[in-house]
């Protein structure tokens, strides 16, 4: 079995982020561009996606700085529109009590 974390839903990501921005780390998104990016990943509309599981993406989830995380996090879960197979990504810095405190799933 494999364990997974997840950034659980939108409100999730941007109360990260608004945390991202208030600490002053270097990775922080664009809320209504990433919003529309995986509305247009999904093809459905923001109230579809809002409560989405943003898997995060282990083997490129790092510490940053030695004082947070970064975590790079799929945003969708469809392949990308060129046809790569490889999820879009997205990274956001957050500390390492968020980071811990992320849901995970056992599959």
């Amino acid at each position: 079995m494999t364990t997974v974390k997840y950034i659980d839903g939108i409100d999730e990501v941007i109360r990260l982020n608004k945390k991202a921005i208030e600490a002053n780390y270097n990775r922080a998104l664009e809320i209504p561009g990433f919003i529309d990016k995986v509305c247009e990943l999904e093809g459905k509309t923001s109230p579809e996606v809002w409560n989405y599981k943003f898997r995060v993406i282990s083997g490129i989830t790092f510490i940053h700085n030695d004082s947070e995380m970064r975590v790079h996090f799929s945003m969708g879960n469809k392949p990308r529109p060129d046809g790569d197979k490889d999820a879009v990504l997205a990274a956001i810095d957050m500390s390492f009590e968020d980071y811990e405190a992320l849901p995970s799933i056992r599959y």
